[in-house]
């Protein structure tokens, strides 16, 4: 259980780093990844109120769940802020500029 609290914790303190770190436009780019990534949850299993999913947090296994999270955030974040990534392939370019012209 120390291990996984350990683990969690770097997790936080990772994500919390790569927030600090990026850009508004950044920011943007991942809430709307992570949009994405909701409604193609919601598209396959249904709808989760948002009240439940606040709920999960005053259970036991908050920790474990916030960890999966705290690790998308971070994969969301790392898709958005570097968006080359291993392959060389870069997104769209509205996941860079955050969708706000840059004119």
């Amino acid at each position: 259980m120390a291990q996984e609290s350990e683990r969690i914790a770097a997790a936080i303190e990772l994500s919390d780093r790569l927030v600090a770190e990026a850009s508004k436009r950044e920011i943007i780019a991942v809430a709307r990844v992570l949009a994405l990534h909701v409604a193609h949850y919601r598209s396959r299993y249904g709808i989760i109120p948002l009240q439940d999913s606040m709920l999960i947090m005053l259970t036991a296994s908050a920790h474990e769940t916030l960890a999966d999270g705290v690790q998308v955030l971070i994969d969301a974040i790392r898709a958005v802020a570097m968006p080359a990534g291993p392959t060389g392939t870069a997104p769209p370019s509205y996941f860079s500029t955050g969708g706000v012209s840059k004119e």
